[in-house]
């Protein structure tokens, strides 16, 4: 089956044109190519781009019940990342490296982590005495109980 494109008018196959589930046959109006283009030409203006952010901005000020249930939900489902981002961000507070070689091999300890148990930091990252790395050699997996009485103890 074949397809004109809106935008060059030529008539080609429907492998050619992006899959919609709410357009004719299924497939967009403009074939991968022109479509490509376009979003090229648009994304490459600088004035889209803070147009597109303050858009965002303002949709999160004008909705941010809303917004906050789009978070959460994302956090639920994404725990790996989200608990590996917050490991990284506390690190940064303190200034201390976290080498990119190490950075996947973290998230897929977090990722890897059995259900019932939290990724300890073996030395805390923020101690009375001491303080660890966010690094690979100072991870452990805790029951949720074990973690929670461990709390920032050494």
């Amino acid at each position: 089956m074949k397809k004109v494109c809106k935008q060059c008018k030529i008539e080609k196959s429907l492998l050619e044109f992006h899959k919609h589930k709410q357009c004719k046959y299924g497939v967009k109006n403009t074939c991968k190519p022109c479509t490509n283009l376009i979003n090229k030409e648009y994304v490459s203006r600088p004035e889209v781009k803070i147009h597109r952010a303050n858009k965002q901005k303002e949709y999160r000020n004008s909705n941010p019940e809303r917004h906050r249930k789009y978070v959460n939900n994302w956090r639920k489902k994404n725990l790996h990342v989200d608990a590996e981002y917050q490991a990284r961000r506390r690190q940064r507070k303190k200034k201390a490296l976290l080498y990119s070689n190490q950075k996947k091999d973290i998230l897929t300890f977090y990722k890897n982590c059995p259900p019932g148990h939290h990724v300890d930091h073996i030395i805390p990252l923020k101690g009375k005495n001491v303080s660890g790395l966010h690094c690979l050699e100072n991870l452990q997996y805790l029951s949720i109980i074990e973690n929670l009485k461990k709390y920032n103890k050494f």
